[in-house]
């Protein structure tokens, strides 16, 4: 099943402004440091976006991102093949 519907019809709900350079674009911050447990997460933030506005913006490996007034490095990107991209941040 091919997925029609473009990326970014599904970001307002959920989305903060990121920034790579000059670039502003929309997606979605997981930054929990916790689980429902209590238990710490050593994982990675994670930022989901689509896989255009990142190109547009340039993302690579070692490219900053900043959201919330918080700079990241990006540390992977990977796409899901559906016009989405999980980048993880540290």
């Amino acid at each position: 099943m091919t997925f029609r519907e473009h990326p970014a019809d599904f970001m307002p709900d959920f989305s903060v402004a990121a920034r790579i350079g000059p670039v502003v674009f929309s997606a979605v911050l997981d930054d929990s440091q916790a689980d429902t447990f209590g238990i710490v997460s050593l994982t990675n933030t994670n930022l989901l976006a689509s896989s255009e506005d990142l190109s547009i913006a340039g993302a690579v490996v070692g490219s900053t991102v900043v959201v919330n007034g918080k700079s990241y490095a990006i540390t992977a990107l990977q796409q899901d093949g559906t016009g989405l991209t999980r980048v993880l941040l540290k």
